[in-house]
Order: structure tokens, then sequence, then C-alpha cells
């Protein structure tokens, strides 16, 4: 003979785990936010450091490099300004799909 309140147990066990992954989901959603305007931040300390290099101010990163390597490490702050760009506009994107999924699949 068998113990009926086991079966209960389980549901209840699995009830909770499933509330605590959507908890988890909720709060990957609202941390889109935080991750925005961490490449916010990134983005204008990059246009910075690009406009410094652009007009020949003093930089401690860039004290002992070369013109090339001036030039070269613009060229990457530019890439890298253009695809955190990319990077925030994608964030309202992911956090709309998030929302969606979240309304219609995960909370019926």
């Amino acid at each position: 003979m068998s113990n009926p309140f086991i079966h209960i147990r389980n549901w209840v066990k699995g009830e909770t785990y499933n509330l605590g992954a959507l908890i988890a989901a909720i709060a990957e959603k609202e941390s889109c936010d935080v991750r925005k305007s961490n490449a916010m931040k990134k983005l204008n300390s990059d246009r910075e450091t690009v406009h410094k290099l652009s007009e020949g101010k003093f930089s401690i990163k860039h004290v002992f490099k070369s013109d090339s390597a001036k030039v070269k490490a613009q060229t990457n702050l530019l890439e890298k300004i253009a695809q955190t760009e990319k990077d925030i506009e994608n964030w309202d994107v992911i956090k709309k799909f998030l929302t969606i999924y979240l309304a219609e699949v995960a909370i019926p």
C-alpha cells in the first residue's frame, strides 16, 4: 500500500518549480532594461573616446601608441559603436517578445 499524499506532494513540488521558473523569466524580462542602460552607458563612453582620438586629445589608453595604432583603435571603436547601437535596438525587441510570450504562453 502506498501513501496517497506522495502524489499531492509531487504535484505541489511541480507547481512550486513552475512558479519559480515563471518568476525567473519575469526577472529576465525586467533585466532587459538594465542591460539596455548599460549598453547606452558603454555607447556614450565609446563615443567620447572616439571624439578624443579624432581631435588628438590626451587619453591614457593611447599615450604610447603610434598614429597607425590610434587609427586602428578608432576604427575598432566605430565598429563597436555601430554594434552597440544595434544591440540597444534589439533589447527593446527582445523585451517585447518576452512580454508577449509570457502573456500568451507562459501565463495562460
